[in-house]
């Protein structure tokens, strides 16, 4: 998805431009990280790729 307004109202940096989601898959993904990769029964990642995934990047 192509979300336009997001490239102009913050000057063309916008993370989350074409990522959409629900209250429920959000709670699940919080749930992922707060199990350090895991959800349930099922390990998505491993920790070193979850810490890769949450940490603070810096701008270009």
């Amino acid at each position: 998805m192509h979300d336009e307004k997001a490239f102009y109202s913050m000057k063309g940096v916008s993370g989350h431009a074409g990522l959409f989601s629900n209250a429920t898959d959000l709670a699940k993904l919080a749930q992922i990280v707060v199990n350090g990769g895991g959800y349930g029964n099922y390990r998505l990642c491993d920790e070193a790729t979850l810490q890769e995934f949450i940490k603070p990047k810096a701008a270009d």
